[in-house]
């Protein structure tokens, strides 16, 4: 590839390749396309830099470390694909920025458990009044838990007998 991109067009060929980072699609994005027209590849180098970049994307994520920000590092990752030297160098002085806001993106768009909402829990007690061979049948525990899932509140209704609720009263110490 021996076109000579401007740095503020391959930072946002890369912020877009990151948000398509874990796409298994062998096509490049439209919007990452957008970007890289600005380069005067064909669509063959187009495909193999957008192939490169998302190589590079996960490696810097996953595997970052402080020698990111070398042209060497940056070489290393690239090794299989025919980068020109000037996108290596323009890539090595614009990963230490990326690279932190990759993370933070990452780290914010994760998914995360429910959260038990400490003002919607209830409890009864229920105890069966008898059977018909005339002994009482056994009493349970109803818990009712609001869980906050996604800024929407669920609730999760469990019923446990005595032996279930000894396990949580031990558990909670």
């Amino acid at each position: 590839l021996s076109s000579a991109p401007s740095k503020t067009a391959l930072a946002a060929a890369l912020n877009r390749t990151f948000l398509h980072a874990s796409s298994t699609s062998p096509f490049v994005p439209a919007s990452v396309s957008e970007c890289l027209a600005t380069f005067n590849l064909s669509a063959n180098q187009q495909e193999d830099l957008y192939n490169a970049m998302k190589k590079f994307v996960k490696d810097v994520l996953y595997t970052h470390n402080d020698a990111a920000n070398t042209a060497e590092y940056v070489r290393s990752i690239l090794s299989d694909a025919k980068i020109d030297d000037k996108i290596i160098k323009l890539l090595a002085t614009l990963v230490p920025n990326l690279a932190a806001n990759w993370r933070a993106a990452a780290i914010e768009g994760k998914v995360s458990p429910a959260r038990l909402d400490p003002e919607n829990i209830s409890w009864r007690v229920s105890l069966p009044s008898g059977s018909a061979i005339g002994v009482a049948g056994a009493s349970k525990v109803t818990l009712s838990l609001g869980v906050d899932s996604n800024g929407e509140t669920k609730n999760v209704a469990i019923e446990l007998d005595k032996a279930g609720v000894d396990t949580l009263l031990e558990g909670l110490g």
